[in-house]
């Protein structure tokens, strides 16, 4: 077996070629661009760095059992200068399958969710730099806006798309607001999961602890906030993490019940 390292360890030295083997954690897997598969991974300490299985046919033999929150053993892969204008971890580089890559499931290395968790303080301050990476976050749900239509280019595909939109505000465990853009897919499951919740038997009216995942920085009518990323961002509610003490969200509720709008309202991004 070739010799165990971390995302750290990886430089572009041809003498190491494809060797390398690193126990990995699958953070995040969507379908991307011309039927790829992309990833965000983490090792053992928490680093992450971003991965892609070309769509050629040896991808039939991950696709089927590759799981969010899931860890394994990967050995034999390609790396490469990260190539996308728009990339998920803020490492330099990024993983390519190739033919004699294996990814062999193993038991858990760590519990840890590798939360990379900005506040409201940080979104306001987001630089460009900044917004070349996805984040999470954690507050109190409010102020949930009607479900809109938003004509936006798409990253993708270099065209301009129309997908459904949902602004929503966020407090953060300091109290301060953090705003937040929910488009396309995530949108839709954002109001799917919101309304399953709120209307659950066991829902007291109260506050909902939202967390987000794999969001990015951006600037939506002049102001600073999280947006959605197609593929890659996650949103749960009330969902229980060991790294996230509800207690430090206590008293920030909202002072009214919102509801989830279904009327459509036309902007343009």
């Amino acid at each position: 077996m070739s010799h165990r390292s971390f995302f750290e360890d990886i430089t572009l030295d041809s003498s190491r070629k494809t060797k390398w083997t690193i126990f990995v954690k699958i953070l995040s897997i969507w379908k991307g661009k011309e039927n790829s598969v992309e990833m965000i991974l983490a090792d053992e300490k928490g680093s992450r760095i971003d991965a892609s299985i070309p769509p050629i046919k040896y991808k039939e033999k991950f696709k089927r059992w590759l799981k969010e929150g899931e860890w394994y053993l990967l050995n034999f892969f390609k790396v490469d200068v990260i190539p996308k204008s728009n990339p998920y971890s803020v490492h330099p580089f990024h993983l390519i399958f190739i033919p004699k890559t294996t990814m062999d499931p193993v038991g858990p290395k760590s519990t840890s969710q590798f939360f990379d968790f900005t506040s409201a303080t940080q979104i306001a301050n987001a630089t460009e730099a900044d917004k070349k990476r996805v984040v999470d976050a954690c507050g109190v749900l409010m102020d949930v806006t009607p479900i809109a239509k938003i004509h936006y280019m798409d990253k993708d595909s270099g065209c301009e798309s129309e997908a459904n939109m949902v602004i929503f505000k966020l407090k953060d465990a300091s109290g301060r607001i953090m705003k937040c853009v929910a488009i396309g897919k995530t949108c839709d499951d954002f109001v799917k999961n919101w309304s399953r919740r709120v209307s659950d038997i066991n829902y007291v009216n109260g506050s909902i602890l939202c967390v987000l995942r794999f969001w990015r920085y951006a600037t939506f009518q002049a102001q600073n906030c999280l947006m959605s990323d197609s593929g890659s961002s996650r949103c749960f509610f009330d969902k229980e993490f060991a790294e996230i003490d509800r207690k430090n969200y206590s008293g920030l509720e909202d002072s009214e019940e919102d509801e989830v709008f279904m009327e459509v309202v036309e902007q343009n991004f």
